[in-house]
């Protein structure tokens, strides 16, 4: 049975052949290829803003959301945890619909926008999904 997708020793994908049937297998790979590039979610966000038909905010919303996560005084909390997590959903959207995938999606996106190292535990989470049902909602 022929290899449909052919990596070279770095990992690099050298041939690729869509017979119809691997479909999932493709997405997979363009997926990781993805992740392997946008190293700052920019490009995954803008999808879901325009699979969402929000894309005219998206600019807007990127500036916001990156200058928060950004914040110098951020130990764990920043834009590569964000983009982490959403190496991590992108593994499992073969499992989920679309809706679930963008749902899930813009939760971890919002989940640590707001961030203050003194605040009682759990507020930051109350405040991110705040800030999120608001832009969101203007949306």
């Amino acid at each position: 049975m022929e290899k449909r997708i052919s990596e070279d020793e770095y990992g690099n994908i050298v041939h690729l052949h869509n017979n119809g049937n691997n479909e999932a297998e493709i997405e997979k790979k363009f997926n990781e290829m993805l992740s392997a590039i946008d190293i700052f979610g920019a490009l995954r966000m803008k999808s879901i803003f325009t699979q969402l038909g929000i894309e005219d905010a998206f600019m807007e919303v990127y500036t916001q959301l990156k200058s928060k996560y950004d914040t110098p005084s951020r130990v764990y909390h920043d834009r590569s945890h964000i983009v982490d997590c959403m190496n991590k959903l992108y593994h499992l959207k073969p499992t989920m619909t679309d809706e679930e995938f963008q749902t899930l999606f813009l939760a971890f996106l919002f989940h640590d926008v707001v961030y203050e190292s003194m605040n009682k535990r759990g507020t930051n989470e109350r405040q991110s999904a705040v800030l999120a049902a608001q832009i969101l909602t203007k949306l």
